[in-house]
């Protein structure tokens, strides 16, 4: 039986497009589809759904991360790993606050967006979709369990990133340098860096407004990041 995805579109610039008038405007998922041909010809079975609050990451607040992870939890015994779509401006404080919601992951859990939407010249958003698919099936394919991202060809840890360029397709870093994969003339899985996937069930606990203090590492790269360039 193939692996199955289930890719979570919960907003962002990668699912928006120019209007005749120049604004950027969300497009429903199956427009989004539309640009995608290649999902038929990957190894690993894929199923899109929205979010049931499609809006802009700077929006986002803690009950938007919890929603994202109880959207997992709820199907999380039907897929083998899980993309989620998602604006950058909060991406990485998402992926981090996933990563300290769930315990006993036994599988991937990949964040990806884009800087430019689909269709626009020069887009990443293909790219970006489409890789963070393949990062996650490696991930599958060596037993291998995560919360990470996946930006500009290469896997991130969610614990240590940060989002270094607002408009650069190098969007994102780490505060160690570690990556977790890279894509090259394939995509290479750095397995000693990555857990195994846990044999236990997976919990989830739900994040409260205190808990965003344990998030500050992420809030103070971002500006001593600003401060030092």
């Amino acid at each position: 039986m193939n692996k199955q995805l289930l890719v979570l579109y919960t907003g962002g610039t990668i699912g928006m497009v120019h209007s005749n008038l120049g604004i950027l405007e969300p497009i429903s998922l199956e427009e989004l589809l539309q640009y995608l041909p290649e999902v038929e010809q990957l190894p690993v079975e894929v199923e899109f759904t929205e979010h049931s609050s499609i809006k802009d990451s700077s929006n986002h607040t803690v009950e938007d991360w919890n929603s994202i992870a109880k959207h997992i939890e709820n199907v999380y015994d039907r897929f083998d790993g899980f993309i989620v779509i998602h604006g950058t401006d909060t991406l990485c404080y998402s992926a981090a606050a996933m990563d300290k919601i769930i315990q006993q992951n036994s599988k991937p859990i990949i964040f990806t967006g884009a800087q430019k939407p689909f269709g626009a010249y020069l887009s990443d958003a293909k790219e970006n979709l489409l890789g963070s698919i393949n990062a996650a099936y490696n991930c599958i394919q060596n037993g291998k369990a995560l919360v990470g991202i996946f930006f500009h060809g290469k896997l991130f840890p969610s614990s240590t990133s940060f989002k270094k360029h607002r408009t650069q397709f190098d969007t994102f870093d780490t505060t160690d340098g570690q990556l977790l994969g890279q894509t090259y003339d394939t995509f290479e899985l750095n397995v000693s860096a990555i857990n195994d996937a846990s044999e236990e069930q997976a919990s989830f606990t739900y994040l409260e407004n205190k808990n965003i203090v344990w998030l500050s590492h992420q809030i103070s790269s971002d500006i001593d990041y600003l401060i030092s360039s």
